[in-house]
């Protein structure tokens, strides 16, 4: 197993900078998820760990070695596609076997891991089938099953279940996770899908514009963002955010929005809060509850504008002034909700962002 390490690394696509200063530990065994929307830099940083694009500046370590300058094929990793790649002529035996024949493998070994990774991956009824054969899901596993067999420490990929159904991508999901319990290899894997990223991950680096916004673990990333960009990216729904002001009453900050008032004291600030700072203030959906008689957090009424059941749960959405609020409920509690709605909300579990900074107070 083998641990990697990026370190300030730059790349540019003649006047985009594509990567800024990126710094990136992963750990021997690890799986880390980069993850950030269209254009992040996420298959960037991919490619160049993996040799497929070169650096500007900065250096990549893999295990003890400096491998920046070594070409890809050197670099003893596996890589998957999006697009499976495989060849169409070839069997899934052969498509397999093909990197390792390359490598003048002997046949006895070649067929070896063939068997070994058809067992693993359920493809041993497929192996004498060609691709067009194949069910988008198990041409995923085949392209797995090429990368598997190389025996690399590490292992890249590339939005390998962008292409599948909700279904297939559900099912690949858990089979990747169960190959990597079984193999503890280290695994770097890009996605725009944080479903993905948060059931995956050891580690998420979320990715914005080139750079690492927050690395952390998925409890890490979901309970505390560092920063708004996090705090709106990770989670479906995404977290309730409030542009507010901070005023403090008599020693006790509270957040100001509109014609709301909600005391904040019980938040724990980094540092003291200043009064009149413009704040932004977030609140997951399922931290927000129906407010009765024994309430004794902090409450405000305000109406129901929609209800969108989700079957198990639903979420209800209100009006905050002139901005929106989503509430998970149980399906039971929200049947036949409508009008002023009486809310509770828990400051302790809050996310409070500068709205100059964009970071966590």
């Amino acid at each position: 197993m083998t641990q990697i390490s990026v370190i300030d690394a730059n790349k540019s696509f003649g006047p985009q900078h594509i990567l800024r200063d990126i710094n990136l530990q992963v750990a021997s065994g690890e799986f880390i998820v980069l993850l950030g929307s269209s254009g992040c830099g996420k298959s960037t940083l991919l490619n160049v760990i993996a040799g497929l694009e070169d650096l500007d500046t900065g250096k990549i370590i893999a295990g003890n070695q400096d491998v920046t300058n070594v070409d890809s094929s050197r670099r003893n990793m596996a890589m998957v596609f999006q697009s499976y790649a495989l060849y169409p002529t070839m069997t899934v035996r052969k498509n397999l076997g093909f990197g390792l024949r390359v490598n003048k493998v002997a046949k006895a070994e070649i067929a070896k891991r063939v068997e070994w990774a058809a067992n693993l991956l359920q493809l041993t009824p497929l192996l004498d089938r060609r691709p067009s054969q194949l069910s988008g899901g198990q041409r995923q596993r085949v392209a797995i099953g090429r990368a598997l067999v190389r025996r690399s420490p590490i292992c890249l990929f590339d939005e390998p279940l962008s292409n599948l159904d909700a279904k297939l991508r559900t099912e690949m999901r858990l089979e990747i996770k169960k190959l990597h319990q079984e193999l503890r290899s280290t695994i770097v894997y890009v996605t725009h899908d944080q479903i993905e990223a948060m059931t995956l991950a050891t580690r998420v680096a979320v990715m914005k514009a080139g750079k690492i916004e927050q690395y952390a673990t998925p409890d890490e990333l979901y309970g505390k963002p560092e920063t708004l960009f996090v705090a709106g990216f990770v989670g479906s729904p995404s977290m309730n955010l409030l542009s507010a002001r901070i005023r403090i009453d008599d020693g006790e900050p509270m957040a100001i929005f509109g014609e709301h008032q909600l005391p904040i004291d019980a938040y724990p600030f980094r540092q003291p809060a200043v009064n009149g700072q413009e704040i932004v203030i977030g609140f997951r959906p399922e931290d927000i509850q129906l407010a009765d008689d024994r309430t004794t957090l902090p409450t405000l009424f305000a109406p129901v504008t929609f209800v969108e059941p989700m079957g198990a749960d639903t979420l209800v959405w209100f009006a905050v002034g002139d901005q929106k609020l989503s509430v998970r409920l149980p399906a039971a509690k929200a049947r036949g909700l409508g009008g002023e709605v009486r809310l509770a909300f828990n400051p302790s579990i809050a996310s409070i962002f500068s709205r100059e900074s964009e970071q966590r107070l």
